[in-house]
């Protein structure tokens, strides 16, 4: 069974802190420039919230868009099988808000992609 990307990723960046921390790196905790930087720095890895505030929001809205995908899909069922007029009728509504959802889960995951990116620029993973 495979675990979602965002769970992977999460896990895979406590991974490296804790690696970093048993070594007593230092690199993480140096200063970068703070002009090519505005990402606050911390003292000490321990003193960075897993997920950041900013993850925690962007996987709570979408595990809740994912929840309420379920929820249409299940009412959406019965009603592929009726093929009547009117049943057809409220699963084209029901298609309508599941491409509202897809967008707000697009929107969601870009949010969650910037923090994670954000994260590990300021973990000292990643330069850019």
């Amino acid at each position: 069974m495979s675990r979602p990307l965002g769970l992977a990723v999460i896990e895979l960046s406590l991974s490296l802190i804790l690696i970093h921390a048993l070594r007593g790196d230092t690199h993480m905790t140096d200063k970068k420039d703070s002009s090519q930087n505005a990402l606050p720095t911390a003292s000490c890895p321990g003193q960075i919230e897993l997920p950041t505030p900013k993850e925690r929001e962007s996987l709570d809205a979408m595990k809740s868009i994912k929840e309420r995908v379920r929820e249409i899909k299940k009412r959406m069922r019965p009603l592929e099988n009726s093929g009547a007029g009117k049943d057809a009728k409220k699963n084209s509504v029901m298609e309508g808000e599941l491409a509202g959802l897809k967008k707000d889960w697009a929107k969601w995951e870009k949010r969650w992609q910037e923090a994670v990116k954000e994260r590990m620029v300021y973990l000292g993973h990643d330069e850019s």
